[in-house]
């Protein structure tokens, strides 16, 4: 969560300088630009971020972030197009959470109430503990059937 004034990319860095070996990232164009695959080449990420149309590779002297992001042309080219790269990457798990935000707006409101950032912080958190819990409880349980 970040205050109206901050752009979510910005955070990018910040948020995986304390993280290693995480794995994939998925995020989407917003998140396309040189710092944030600079950040996701140090915490050991693979990026799952779109790129924009006609972008190139770079070829001289790129960054790790940059040969991060020169694979990932070269995978999104191998598919076929971002639209193909999208289906064979798992890049879909990505609307998972944007499906989770939506669910979380619908039910709970889409606006926060709290005045400071601090209390908006809280009320984010305890909508969120409240929407996991009814998830919980209206969770399926499986069982096996002997037949």
């Amino acid at each position: 969560m970040t205050e109206a004034t901050v752009h979510d990319c910005s955070v990018l860095p910040t948020l995986l300088s304390t993280q290693k070996n995480i794995g994939k990232i998925y995020a989407d164009g917003a998140y396309s630009f040189k710092q944030g695959f600079d950040a996701i080449a140090q915490s050991g990420g693979t990026p799952s971020i779109p790129v924009r149309s006609g972008t190139t590779t770079v070829r001289k002297n790129p960054s790790p972030g940059q040969v991060l992001r020169n694979e990932l042309l070269e995978e999104i080219r191998e598919a076929g197009g971002r639209i193909a790269w999208k289906k064979t990457s798992d890049h879909h798990r990505r609307s998972l959470v944007e499906t989770h935000m939506f669910r979380l707006k619908t039910i709970l409101g889409g606006t926060l109430r709290g005045r400071s950032f601090a209390n908006q912080k809280t009320e984010a958190k305890i909508m969120a503990k409240i929407l996991n819990k009814m998830a919980q409880l209206g969770m399926p349980r499986s069982e096996k059937l002997d037949v």
